[in-house]
């Protein structure tokens, strides 16, 4: 576990704030309110406002008589899908849709 010191002396405690919408850990200073915020998690909310923005691209592979969609590892994670896990598809004259609540 990381521990900060702030630049007041006080102890900073770790918590989860708000980042554009996305929850991402911090570090705050009880006597002066002076938040750190979690590099890596600053980047994957960087990295998933440019994907939620400009879409991602996947590719399409054939694994026996079926086609197979391989998900970013960045949507992985932000959805938390495991192996294994049932996605609902659903068809619309603009494309295919995935639902993550199947």
């Amino acid at each position: 576990m990381v521990e900060y010191i702030c630049g007041c002396g006080n102890k900073m405690t770790e918590q989860k704030t708000e980042l554009k919408g996305f929850d991402v850990k911090a570090w705050k200073c009880r006597k002066c309110g002076e938040e750190i915020l979690d590099p890596n998690d600053v980047d994957r909310v960087v990295k998933l406002k440019i994907a939620m923005k400009e879409g991602m691209v996947s590719t399409v592979t054939k694994v026996g008589n079926n086609l197979t969609i391989r998900i970013p590892k960045l949507l992985e994670r932000f959805y938390k899908l495991k192996k294994g896990e049932k996605l609902r598809l659903r068809m619309e004259k603009k494309g295919i849709y995935i639902d993550t609540g199947a």
